[in-house]
């Protein structure tokens, strides 16, 4: 003990005439992009899930053929030992097409679909996962999570009210699947479904008027035609 109290003495000194560091939070807020289409244009609630049994994805975006394909009503579902499929997804999502026993260990899935923002601001989100997850929205990666992390929360900022794109990719290896996102509120509360779409409203088609002098032309060349069938008689 002699001998180290000096050198805690000499480190606490150091410190005192270190340079201090800036205070950076561990989650820093991040701004995300243009929405993907304006309030109101969401079509189908709920969002569209991918499954693929036996593997673990690197590349969501050139998978190989789905193991299964399920809709999803809410991203809540509860901690829940590796058995199939329609297990992990009980009560929050049903599988639409495929395998629907499919083993949930060394499985992949991602989930893609529309957030709806009614107003500009920030939204604080938490996430709960096993074994991984990255969550993206406006084609930002908001979080990354996993049952070795715990729940890590993030502050959004949106700049425009609309509909962001949001993904889900979830890596589970063995033993339990989780998948939740809540909002940081005293209750942490799941995102309330309605908010959630998987297709938006295809654009309405406008049907522009021809400008007078295009009706003058059309005019000109109707009448020119009927005077040559006369003409001809």
């Amino acid at each position: 003990m002699p001998r180290i109290a000096p050198l805690l003495a000499a480190l606490a000194a150091a410190a005192t005439f270190a340079v201090p560091l800036a205070v950076v939070p561990v989650h820093a807020a991040i701004t995300v992009g243009a929405p993907a289409a304006a309030p109101g244009s969401g079509a189908t609630p709920g969002l569209l899930g991918r499954f693929w049994a036996g593997t673990l994805l690197n590349n969501f975006n050139a998978p190989p053929p789905v193991t299964a394909t399920f809709h999803v009503d809410t991203v809540a579902s509860e901690n829940t030992p590796d058995t199939t499929l329609s297990a992990f997804l009980s009560g929050w999502a049903t599988v639409t097409s495929g395998n629907p026993d499919a083993p949930m260990a060394w499985s992949s899935m991602v989930i893609d679909g529309y957030l709806s923002i009614d107003a500009p601001g920030t939204r604080d989100f938490r996430i709960w996962a096993d074994d991984d997850v990255e969550f993206y929205v406006g084609g930002v990666r908001a979080i990354v999570a996993s049952s070795r992390t715990g729940s890590v929360a993030q502050t959004v900022n949106f700049t425009i009210a609309g509909l962001y794109s949001v993904r889900f990719t979830l890596r589970e290896n063995a033993g339990f699947s989780w998948l939740f996102l809540g909002v940081v509120d005293p209750d942490f509360d799941p995102v309330a479904p309605e908010l959630f779409f998987s297709s938006l409203v295809a654009p309405q088609v406008t049907e522009v008027p021809l400008p007078g002098t295009a009706w003058m032309a059309l005019a000109g060349v109707a009448l020119l035609g009927a005077v040559s069938r006369r003409c001809r008689g």
